[in-house]
């Protein structure tokens, strides 16, 4: 299943979230695939959208960013994914 991940970083979290995110890469655990990836750097946001086949490794991937971002992930369909459910 498709997803799309958008996060905030919190305004007072900024130094330590660059700094975990230049230390580990933000790399996903085995099972997700990341697509594509942006950041809006004005206000260190950004977003993301990857393929996962459990929801466990979303969580897994997720929580060692709560304590500094505000993650917001929602599952997403293709057009062509939509098209057949509508036919």
């Amino acid at each position: 299943m498709k997803y799309m991940l958008t996060w905030t970083v919190k305004p007072e979290n900024q130094h330590e979230s660059i700094a975990r995110w230049k230390a580990t890469g933000a790399n996903p655990p085995e099972g997700i695939e990341v697509l594509s990836h942006y950041w809006n750097v004005n206000n260190l946001s950004g977003w993301a959208v990857f393929e996962a086949t459990d929801h466990s490794q979303v969580a897994k991937w997720l929580i060692d960013w709560t304590d500094l971002n505000v993650n917001d992930v929602t599952p997403i369909i293709t057009d062509q994914d939509l098209h057949e459910i509508l036919a």
